[in-house]
């Protein structure tokens, strides 16, 4: 039975494919975006788990080694020396008591070693929110915007930069406990804020000044809050669970959001013309707008949206104004 199971799958598929239908259907290209993120982060999150893996087999095969190394020491030598007393722990005393200040604050790693992880996050975080998201934003709405995002990126590059460098100097100056802490939050809250952005955001039509039914989105926006308290609050449950596998995410996490965002920036400016174009010369100017020609004049009237809560107000002051 084994043997003939894959050609029953192989005999299941043929008919499924023979049988198939044309359809008029496509797909949407703002999801042909999402589908590159997915494989880039499951190529990127893959060859870290490889790298991973490889990793722990040999150090598996080191440990090995080291141990048998000191079983040969110990049965060809003799300890003459007494053992040396037990250090305390960080956040005890030599009798047992917890201090609440070291425990909280005692790092055995230097300012440098805590800048790393929090450059990383503070990286992630800033060019999620300043950079990845206003240029996915931009290149969803090219026939919106009437101007070249080539003269916006320069700035949001540097306010993320600047963003970066503040939070990371800052973030690294403290220590212990702290620190891990508070480099929970920030990863969280940028792996949130990738989740809100790309999966999230979806069915909230435009800003035409009509009034929302906040009462029909009861449900979703409390799914959306128990998602980001979720999300927040992961990196401080690896942490809780384990410091060593906590130090790797907090390294590895943000290196794939930022490179699953970057890949699919660099595809959405390959694939979407419109993103390549350049400056234009054009500008504004109240020169001439009050001149008219001789003849054949255009005159365009422009209508916008009024909340009618203001038309109420007049009405209700001056009953007589409409007529």
């Amino acid at each position: 039975m084994i043997r003939k199971t894959p050609a029953i799958i192989l005999l299941f598929t043929a008919l499924f494919l023979a049988r198939s239908q044309p359809v008029h259907a496509y797909i949407d290209p703002a999801t042909t975006t999402y589908l590159i993120q997915i494989v880039s982060a499951l190529v990127i999150t893959l060859g870290v788990t490889v790298g991973i893996f490889f990793n722990r087999i040999r150090l598996f095969f080191l440990n090995i080694r080291v141990g048998l190394g000191k079983l040969w020491v110990g049965l060809v030598t003799r300890k003459d020396q007494p053992p040396a007393p037990a250090r305390p722990k960080h956040g005890r005393s030599a009798g047992g008591r917890i201090d609440k200040g070291s425990f909280l604050w005692a790092d055995d790693r230097s300012y440098h070693k805590r800048l790393l992880p929090s450059l990383l996050a503070g990286t992630c975080l800033c060019f999620t929110f300043f950079v990845f998201g206003i240029f996915e934003l931009y290149a969803g709405n090219l026939e919106d915007f009437t101007f070249s995002i080539a003269g916006l990126m320069p700035l949001l590059i540097l306010t993320a930069l600047a963003a970066t460098v503040l939070i990371a100097c800052v973030s690294a100056l403290f220590r212990g406990r702290i620190f891990d802490l508070l480099l929970s939050l920030l990863l969280g809250l940028a792996l949130a804020c990738y989740i809100q952005a790309n999966f999230l955001n979806t069915g909230l039509g435009r800003l035409t000044g009509d009034a929302v039914d906040w009462n029909l989105l009861t449900g979703k926006m409390a799914a959306n809050m128990a998602l980001w308290i979720l999300m927040v609050s992961l990196p401080l449950l690896v942490r809780l669970w384990s410091a060593k596998l906590w130090r790797r995410f907090v390294l590895f996490l943000p290196l794939i959001l930022v490179a699953t965002q970057l890949i699919s920036a660099l595809f959405l400016y390959a694939r979407e013309p419109g993103l390549r174009r350049g400056l234009s010369s054009g500008y504004l100017s109240r020169q001439g707008i009050y001149e008219l020609a001789e003849d054949n004049n255009i005159l365009v009237f422009i209508l916008d949206r009024l909340d009618t809560r203001f038309l109420d107000l007049v009405e209700r002051a001056d009953p007589d104004f409409f007529e």
